[in-house]
């Protein structure tokens, strides 16, 4: 008890070095903190960026199709796949659609496009369309389509306009056009999609390509979670006529970043425990040469070498607690502002993944146990080093120096 009263009570003898020192150990704590909320919030926005705005958790084609993107490879008798997708009682919906290149034209542009099929009342659980509308309204009936904001801008239209599109017949290639109605304009926040996909009501482009079944079923479970549990349910629906995957399969991108984000934790806090590392080494050492005198008078009249080193070991113990709650407090300010309001990343793409909302704090039970646990016992452990080296000290030499 009497050395731990030495040890925080020695950290009190220079206030000011015993503070900026915390600071410097606790903000590299913080740092440490906050980058893996970010980064786990980062990886949290890339999953629901994915999953929620268009793949869904899952899709079954054609195993051609995906290769190919040829409107002649839809999935026939859907109606057993989908049959099998509603049994599952982990599956909270699904959707059918039908997908072709294209073109759009208005009065001032034609461009080429991603033309969707969709089933408008069942879409609505598996992309974001609907609620990302910026004006106008869904899709009511077979002459209203929805394109993206970026696009309306390139072709100079508005609600209401008149919009020709142009689509290839699979079975005889020859060319489809057919006069929609805009009616609605979304705003997702990927540019490939706002600029790149036009919406039409299901029934419609397969009549104008000419298909018998949908190119793409997508479905959701109730949970992500239950993505991992259902591998034996994606096996079951696959065949020699339809190939269903997972959103994992469909972005291996993100999955990777995922993989890496660990590792990537490691890294940085190797880092900055190295650097807290030099910080703690030099706070040290300046304090034991301020007191090189007592320790001369503490080894001359017989104190133990191990009751030397609890000593140092204690005030360096001090230092670390001290930093960790400076540590907790940068990072609360720092982490509750980025939880609240969330940093704006949208727009930006990352592989094929655009993030549309923005990047929140994530909080996780780690960063308040093992980061500082880690944090302590680091400390503790670079203390030995100038704890040997005050052991060392002769008390003659020690006695002299201070003369």
């Amino acid at each position: 008890m009497l050395i731990l009263k030495l040890g925080f009570r020695n950290l009190l003898r220079n206030k000011k070095r015993t503070i900026l020192a915390s600071m410097a150990i606790g903000m590299g704590l913080a740092a440490i903190i906050v980058a893996d909320g970010f980064w786990k919030g980062m990886i949290v926005n890339m999953v629901d960026s994915v999953t929620k705005t268009y793949i869904g958790h899952g899709q079954v084609h054609h195993p051609k199709f995906m290769e190919t993107f040829e409107s002649q490879y839809y999935i026939k008798h859907s109606d057993q796949i989908i049959q099998s997708i509603k049994s599952n009682p982990d599956i909270k919906g699904y959707s059918q659609r039908a997908l072709s290149i294209g073109m759009i034209s208005s009065a001032e542009d034609s461009l080429n496009v991603n033309v969707m099929g969709i089933v408008p009342d069942s879409e609505k659980d598996m992309s974001l369309f609907s609620e990302r509308l910026i004006k106008g309204a869904y899709l009511k009936n077979e002459s209203d389509i929805l394109i993206g904001e970026r696009l309306r801008k390139k072709l100079g239209v508005d609600l209401g306009d008149r919009i020709v599109v142009t689509v290839t017949n699979s079975k005889t290639g020859d060319i489809e056009q057919e006069l929609f109605r805009l009616s609605g304009i979304f705003g997702i926040g990927s540019k490939d999609m706002d600029e790149g996909f036009i919406l039409i009501h299901y029934e419609k482009l397969k009549r104008m390509i000419a298909i018998n079944g949908p190119q793409e079923i997508v479905f959701k479970f109730k949970d992500l979670s239950l993505v991992d549990k259902n591998k034996d349910f994606f096996d079951t629906l696959n065949s020699e006529i339809v190939e269903t995957k997972s959103w994992k399969q469909l972005v291996p991108q993100i999955v990777a970043a995922i993989e890496m984000s660990d590792t990537s934790i490691g890294i940085m806090a190797a880092i900055l425990f190295s650097l807290v590392a030099l910080g703690i080494l030099n706070t040290m050492f300046m304090s034991l040469y301020e007191r090189t005198y007592e320790f001369g008078v503490v080894r001359a009249i017989g104190t133990k070498n191990i009751q030397l080193i609890k000593i140092i070991v204690v005030e360096a113990f001090a230092l670390a607690v001290f930093s960790v709650i400076i540590g907790f407090i940068i990072a609360a300010i720092a982490g509750g502002y980025m939880y609240i309001y969330g940093l704006d990343y949208s727009g930006i793409s990352f592989g094929e993944m655009t993030f549309t909302d923005k990047i929140h704090f994530v909080f996780d039970w780690s960063q308040v146990t093992i980061f500082p646990v880690a944090l302590i016992l680091f400390t503790v452990i670079i203390s030995l080093y100038p704890a040997i080296h005050a052991i060392k000290t002769i008390p003659a030499e020690a006695l002299h120096k201070s003369l």
